[in-house]
């Protein structure tokens, strides 16, 4: 971060291959690290070039050899190269896109309610919200009623009270329910009627006036227990939850012929957080497949230093026991320089690790 401007060379805006604008936010990252998460997902990479200035360079390995090398015997200690390699044949990328879509979560409970009713066939509407703050919405809202309100005379049910679902919010933030007690205004009319009915032919009685005056004490038993009759009700309520996640996206890339040939998938999962679109994803998964398979060809050697050798090149080489030319894009470069010792030649080596194209 403390480097002159002019040590410093990165692409104009809009140049590096599928650019794209991003959205992300780093917290306790390193300066590097947040720029090698950027050029990682286009397929770069950041390093200083042979004249010292920083910048970042593209994975390509199909571009031309930078230098060719015809001298087997300029290189020592070449060798095959499994440290990163492995049995992965399929990747898998997935991105979230950059805003919420609205979705919908399984079915739940809201809330309940329950209470009594008088036999005078009284109603109301009660609102009833998806949560305590009113902010919660929800959709196809249902109704259980777990007991309805009525009232048994006599072992008998009379009047039909009624809960039912009458007004649903457009913007689906509450619902209002009908709540209605069952009507026994007639009822209990009829019953005082014939109590006064039975007390008077009661009065005009002369003999055998018992069974008048026991059907009068049933019928004031009856007219007693419909005053002071309530009907009970309980129900609860169950919607579906609305909220807002981002719309997620993945692609993938496979290894077809390591998949027949060793007979199983061996898949890697990675989450990018730049891929917005299946598109991207896609581009990303065959880009690291691609180095996955490259990691399985991967060598070693050291041969006698070109400094306008480095890292992102491709060599061309000679095979020190076949002698076939073969390309290797450079992956890592390392240059260490010997004094001469008596005898001994002193000079520059480069340590290379690379992939064979």
């Amino acid at each position: 971060a403390n480097m002159p401007e002019e040590m410093i060379d990165l692409p104009s805006t809009g140049s590096i291959t599928g650019s794209h604008t991003i959205d992300h936010q780093w917290i306790d990252t390193r300066l590097m690290d947040c720029i090698r998460d950027i050029t990682d997902h286009w397929g770069y990479f950041p390093y200083f070039n042979s004249d010292g200035i920083f910048t970042i360079r593209k994975i390509n390995m199909s571009a031309d050899a930078a230098h060719i090398y015809s001298d087997s015997d300029a290189m020592v200690g070449f060798s095959p190269d499994d440290a990163y390699g492995s049995f992965t044949n399929q990747v898998v990328i997935k991105g979230e896109g950059r805003g919420f879509i609205e979705v919908t979560y399984a079915e739940e409970m809201i809330t309940s309610d329950s209470g009594t009713l008088g036999w005078w066939g009284c109603s109301e509407t009660r609102r009833y919200y998806f949560s305590e703050d009113q902010q919660r919405r929800c959709s196809n809202p249902r109704i259980v009623v777990l007991q309805s309100p009525s009232i048994n005379i006599l072992f008998v049910e009379k009047g039909g009270g009624e809960i039912s679902l009458l007004y649903v919010d457009p913007d689906r933030y509450f619902i209002d329910v009908y709540i209605a007690a069952p009507d026994l205004i007639m009822v209990v009319v009829a019953s005082i009627a014939a109590l006064i009915t039975m007390a008077a032919i009661s009065m005009m009685c002369v003999l055998d006036c018992g069974y008048y005056i026991f059907a009068c004490m049933m019928l004031v038993s009856v007219v007693f227990y419909l005053l002071a009759a309530v009907a009970n009700y309980s129900f609860e309520i169950y919607a579906f939850p609305i909220g807002a996640e981002k719309q997620t996206f993945q692609a993938q890339a496979d290894d077809m012929d390591s998949q027949r040939k060793i007979g199983f998938i061996a898949k890697t999962e990675t989450e990018d957080p730049f891929c917005y679109d299946v598109a991207t994803c896609q581009l990303v998964a065959d880009r690291e497949m691609q180095v996955v398979m490259a990691q399985r060809r991967r060598i070693t050697f050291k041969k006698i230093a070109h400094l306008q050798d480095e890292i992102g090149d491709i060599l061309q080489i000679v095979h020190p026991y076949s002698t076939q030319a073969m390309n290797v894009y450079v992956t890592s470069i390392s240059r260490a320089y010997s004094k001469p010792d008596g005898m001994a030649d002193g000079g520059l080596i480069d340590s290379i690790e690379g992939w064979v194209l």
